[in-house]
């Protein structure tokens, strides 16, 4: 990653390009090559995972495999089980790639969820094994994650974004053939991105 720091650029000031600036951050959002280191980085932590023999990860049925992490953007979820060993593994993990890439860990949106059979003292040492913050659920994209059953107001934000969109339309005239247009594209654009991905209730 020392070939990122050197990273210079120009702004155009009235029509004329300023002094070269260098920049301390590495590349600038939107550089082109970004892509491709994130491509670079991210295959070097899943080769770290892959390294430890599949011991990391939890199965979502017996008779499959498991799994370790899920990577999207900038953003890791990773999986492993309520053991002492395995977190000290996955520290590890943690501290080579940081070591490897000149990457840190934002420790503000860094949170663990823990399964119910875990006890309070294993998730305090934990925490502080890995010093990221314990939660019941958090939220990705829009998501919801958490370890529960999912209860009928868990749902409500469909219907609130719906609705926040519709108040967006203020005094604007639409025929009822209009309204009744816009109101099933508003929906539907909310369900086809939720349903792959959540099982509704009945009641909702």
């Amino acid at each position: 990653m020392e070939c990122v720091s050197n990273s210079e650029f120009s702004i155009i000031i009235n029509g004329k390009n300023s002094d070269w600036i260098k920049a301390r951050s590495g590349f600038r959002q939107g550089c082109p090559l970004s892509p491709y280191l994130f491509i670079l980085c991210s295959q070097l932590l899943s080769n770290s995972f892959y390294h430890v023999d599949n011991e990391l990860g939890v199965k979502v049925v017996a008779s499959a495999p498991k799994i370790s992490h899920l990577l999207y953007a900038d953003d890791v979820l990773m999986f492993l089980e309520a053991k002492i060993v395995f977190v000290t593994k996955l520290k590890r993990i943690i501290l080579d790639y940081c070591k490897w890439t000149g990457q840190t860990v934002n420790l503000n949106k860094s949170s663990l969820i823990f399964g119910n059979s875990v006890g309070r003292a294993k998730r305090r040492k934990f925490s502080k094994i890995l010093r990221y913050k314990e939660v019941n659920e958090l939220k990705y994209l829009g998501i919801k994650f958490c370890l529960r059953r999912l209860v009928t107001n868990d749902y409500l934000f469909i219907l609130e974004k719906a609705a926040s969109k519709i108040n967006g339309w203020g005094n604007k005239f639409f025929s009822w053939l209009e309204e009744l247009f816009w109101l099933k594209r508003l929906y539907f654009q909310f369900w086809f991105f939720m349903l792959p991905i959540l099982l509704f209730l009945k009641a909702f």
